[in-house]
This record gives C-alpha cells, sequence and structure tokens, in this order.
C-alpha cells in the first residue's frame, strides 16, 4: 500500500466480508481464508486451456493437454453474451437499454465482430468496464440480470485471454509492455517464487515450471516472461484453489520441506509477485 500498489480492489472487497465466524476464530483462520479467497481470484484470472489433477498418494499435481477449437469457442461465448444481453435490455427494473454506449458496444461485436476475436475480448472488456462503473455509482439501478451480464462478460473476457490463441498472444504483448517498466529484482524473486513451486509438481509440469523460471531469471524478452509469469502463475493459483476446496489430503502444502522452500528462496509466493507486478493481469 506504501509502495503504491495496493491489493487489487475485488481482493479487498472479499477479504472485508469474510464471515464474522472466521475472524472470530483467530489469525490462523483468518489467514487461511484470505489464501483461499488469493488463489480463487488469480485462478479466474489466470486459467490454462488444460486439466491439472492430483496424485491421491504424494498430494501433488500433474498437467494434460485439452484440444481446442477456436471457431467453436467464439461462437459459444458469442451466443452467452447474446443471451444475457438480451435478458438484461428486456429487464424492468434497471436503466439497462438500448441507448446505453454498453449495449451499443455488445451489439456492434455481435453484429459486425464475430470473426475478430481481438476485437470481441477488447470490448466485452470495454462493455464490462462501463456497466461496472454505472452500477458503483448508481448510473443503473441494480438488477440480478444487469449484474449477471456483468458477469458472464469478465468471464468471457477471461476465458478468451486463456484459450484463444491470437487473443492470448495479443494480451501478452500488452503485459510485455507493462513488464519492461519492472525492475528486474522483482523479476529474480518472481523466478525464485515460481520455482518453489516445483516442489508440489510432478512430470511435465514439474519441468514446465522450472522452465518458466528460467525464462524469467535470463531471458531479455519481455514478452517471454510475460508468457511464463503468467502460465506459473495461472497453475499455482489453480494448484492451491484445488487444495483448499478438494477433498485429497494436502501433504505437500503441510510438508516442512514445501514451507521452508518457498521461505528460504525468496519470501514470496506466486500470488505475491502477481501483486507486486501491479494489475497486469
Amino acid at each position: 500500500m506504501l509502495a503504491g500498489q495496493p491489493l487489487p480492489w475485488e481482493l479487498q472487497r472479499d477479504v472485508a466480508l469474510i464471515d464474522d465466524e472466521i475472524w472470530q476464530a483467530g489469525p490462523e483462520a483468518v489467514a487461511g481464508k484470505i489464501a483461499e479467497i488469493e488463489a480463487a481470484y488469480w485462478a479466474e484470472r489466470l486459467p490454462q486451456h488444460e486439466t491439472l489433477s492430483q496424485d491421491e498418494d504424494t498430494g501433488k499435481f500433474r498437467v494434460t493437454a485439452e484440444p481446442f477449437d477456436d471457431a467453436k469457442a467464439v461462437e459459444r461465448w458469442l451466443r452467452q453474451i447474446d443471451f444475457a444481453l438480451s435478458l438484461a435490455v428486456d429487464s424492468n427494473t434497471s436503466d439497462f437499454n438500448r441507448m446505453c454506449t454498453a449495449f451499443k458496444y455488445l451489439n456492434h461485436t455481435l453484429e459486425n465482430c464475430r470473426d475478430d476475436p481481438n476485437a470481441i475480448e477488447q470490448q466485452v472488456g470495454i462493455a464490462r468496464g462501463i456497466i461496472d462503473t454505472n452500477l458503483a455509482r448508481d448510473g443503473y439501478a441494480s438488477d440480478d440480470s444487469l449484474e449477471a451480464l456483468s458477469h458472464v462478460l469478465e468471464q468471457i473476457q477471461v476465458q478468451m485471454r486463456a484459450d484463444h490463441p491470437e487473443v492470448r498472444k495479443a494480451w501478452e504483448k500488452r503485459i510485455a509492455q507493462k513488464l519492461r517498466e519492472t525492475d528486474r529484482e522483482t523479476k529474480l524473486a518472481a523466478a525464485g517464487a515460481i520455482r518453489a513451486e516445483k516442489e508440489r509438481t510432478l512430470d511435465r509440469l514439474n519441468t514446465e515450471m522450472e522452465l518458466d523460471a528460467e525464462a524469467v531469471e535470463t531471458s531479455d524478452d519481455p514478452e517471454v516472461q510475460a508468457q511464463a509469469i503468467r502460465r506459473a502463475g495461472g497453475r499455482a493459483a489453480k494448484m492451491s484453489a484445488m487444495e483448499r476446496t478438494g477433498k485429497v489430503i494436502k501433504r505437500v502444502d503441510d510438508s516442512a520441506g514445501y514451507k521452508g522452500v518457498r521461505i528460504a528462496g525468496t519470501g514470496y509466493t506466486v500470488g505475491d509477485i502477481l501483486w507486486m507486478l501491479g494489475n497486469l493481469f
């Protein structure tokens, strides 16, 4: 906060809304809940188009690829936008209508940009920003269908950045531009935090965590560093979220070895590094 890099607003809000019962349970309970909120936040914003699975015996994670069809995915996302938009604009309880700028952006996207995934991703983000600002300032009356539209737009933008190769490439270029302004000390800390995550991975995932750490540590190309940080950060967040919500015993996270690596290595988790880099993701 003092360095001018406060936590993202959504994280601050979710922490403030932790149930009173948890606050009353003491620091350990609160810390556990905050860690759960952090993992869910980054897992949603840095998804990977792949499947993570957890070994029941060791608690460590593996990764497998998933097939992806660009055209079918875009059409599915557009149908979701169209449905959510129709519900919001037909609502009788909000001030959102066909004359609103956000509606015009989305309508233009549906009518004229179906073959341009980058335009879809950017205009979805603009429309969501307009809707959220108006909801926060009472420019629109609060309405379930309008809030649902905002949520749909956010999730589609996140998924497009994760899954669509053209969108992901353009998005990572924007991240790379911001990384050019990041000091080397922060990048080295990021490499150390990524390397610490190796302690809870197996096979291909273990190898790729090390490769991502090396890329952040040794590459002079901000675009390469951006790809590595995004991939490793998304995987680390998803692993944490799975551990905290799953039924598998968390042998790795509870082990002295893993905790020792995190503390001795950099003192930072990948989530800490993402915060330090600001709202790049």
